[in-house]
This record gives C-alpha cells, sequence and structure tokens, in this order.
C-alpha cells in the first residue's frame, strides 16, 4: 500500500494542496458528483481535492490494458479468420464482410 502511494505522489507532477483546502473541496463537491467506475470513481475524487486535477491511475491503467488486448495482432487475425469462416458458412455476404475485413484491417494497423 505505501509502495502505491509513493508512486502515485511521484507520478502527479501537482503540488499537493494544504489540509483546508483539500477539505473545503471535498465539502464543495460532496452530493453533487454522481459516481462513475471509469470516470469519476473515489481516487479522481481525491486526487482533485488533495492535487486539484481529476485523474485515476488505475482506471488509466485498465483502459490502457483493455487497449493493448484489443488492438492486437491476435485480434486482428481472430476477426478476419471468424469473417472469412462466416462468409464460408453463408452467414455473411460479400457486403456484410466487407465491414469485418476493414475492422481486422484497421486494428491489424493500429496495433
Amino acid at each position: 500500500m505505501e509502495e502505491h502511494i509513493l508512486s502515485v505522489v511521484q507520478v502527479c507532477s501537482q503540488v499537493a494542496l494544504h489540509g483546508e483546502e483539500v477539505a473545503r473541496r471535498a465539502e464543495k463537491l460532496q452530493g453533487h458528483i454522481s459516481y462513475s467506475l471509469l470516470w469519476y470513481n473515489c481516487e479522481h475524487f481525491v486526487m482533485y481535492c488533495r492535487y486539484g486535477t481529476v485523474v485515476s491511475f488505475q482506471t488509466f491503467q485498465f483502459c490502457k490494458t483493455v487497449r493493448k488486448l484489443l488492438l492486437s495482432r491476435c485480434v486482428a487475425k481472430t476477426t478476419a479468420t471468424l469473417a472469412a469462416c462466416l462468409f464460408y458458412a453463408g452467414a455473411l455476404t460479400l457486403s456484410s464482410a466487407g465491414p469485418l475485413v476493414l475492422l481486422s484491417f484497421l486494428i491489424w494497423m493500429s496495433s
């Protein structure tokens, strides 16, 4: 736990606000912001109150990992193979297989 706190403090380039300002910000926001696991969670709240910036390093790492998994060559190959199999089985027409092939190509190029 202590190592995580140190890494967050080292990554955040903002200077921590004084305790009274942190408390004032927390009281001001209490009940006015709707919770969102990805876009405004407890880490976002604390970072805003303490540093004045709305960021969650855990959310950032999660989104980075998901993006890495989805934009991989393996996913591109799987999508292209699935499109070919569905086309061969007659479940797709040439016009509906086109977007799947284009999608797999775009994933391949972005990975």
